[in-house]
């Protein structure tokens, strides 16, 4: 039951999140059960939208990095923005 509410390790309150895969890996995240109260649309381009509800931003921006180009943050907005500085700080080491 604590992990019930959202995505990952925390509790708390949660985020609905939202997150576009490519159609390159749109069978792996189709095929795994992310959160019992997921929803996956497949798109006609083959890609797949999956929205689910987190507890912590900072545990699904891990996730979503994992994925590399083949993943982008739909919504919320501070997660794309989180994503987006840590891609921008990982640019400017290379």
């Amino acid at each position: 039951k604590y992990f019930d509410s959202g995505f990952g390790i925390y509790s708390g309150d949660t985020i609905n999140v939202k997150i576009k895969f490519s159609k390159e890996i749109a069978p792996f995240i189709k095929e795994r059960i992310w959160h019992k109260k997921q929803k996956i649309t497949e798109n006609k381009d083959g890609s797949v939208l999956l929205e689910l509800p987190v507890n912590s931003l900072s545990e699904i921006k891990k996730m979503v990095l994992s994925y590399g180009k083949n993943a982008i943050v739909i919504e919320p907005l501070k997660l794309k923005q989180m994503i987006k500085t840590e891609i921008i700080e990982m640019f400017e080491k290379y």
